[in-house]
């Protein structure tokens, strides 16, 4: 992760529309103000792995496409689309990114059908990399049912991560 500039936070900024409802997009969570303030710390301090859970992997792959230097993003359940509509404009904005892109995502994830994400994966050729986590939702949850718990899913995605990263730095 990058380091902020002392006295100065990443945050997410969420402004209502005219009904109320909450605006998700990266434009509506002021990136530009992020891009400048992260962006800074990580032009001193070199180019670091950024990545979020959900929301956060997707506001820190828009940054990275509007030119944070990075040295990868590592995404813990990209929401690819909302819950029962299906679709990949999520992902237009990947293919402006040029670095290397981990998703981890659980195979019953409602936020990024399969059958939509191993395509948009895909599109992405050699950059990008998918690991499922089988049985998981987009918390990485897991039923009893499937033999498997969450300690043993995580600890998995954690030391797939961590292999992944280190593969790039050596």
């Amino acid at each position: 992760m990058c380091e902020i500039p002392q006295g100065r936070d990443l945050v997410e900024e969420r402004r209502g529309d005219r009904h109320g409802a909450r605006q998700h997009g990266a434009n509506e969570l002021g990136v530009g103000g992020h891009l400048r303030v992260v962006g800074d710390a990580g032009q001193r301090r070199g180019a670091a792995f950024l990545g979020g859970k959900s929301l956060g992997g997707r506001i820190a792959s828009h940054l990275v496409a509007k030119g944070l230097p990075a040295r990868g993003l590592v995404f813990l359940g990209y929401p690819l689309h909302p819950p029962g509509k299906p679709g990949t404009d999520r992902a237009g904005h990947l293919q402006s990114v040029k670095i290397p892109m981990l998703f981890m995502q659980g195979t019953n994830d409602e936020f990024a059908t399969l059958d939509l994400l191993r395509p948009t994966v895909k599109s992405l050729g050699k950059r990008a990399t998918l690991v499922l986590a089988a049985h998981a939702d987009h918390a990485f949850h897991v039923r009893a049912s499937s033999g498997s718990n969450d300690a043993a899913v995580m600890t998995r995605l954690l030391d797939e991560s961590a292999a992944w990263m280190h593969a790039l730095v050596a």
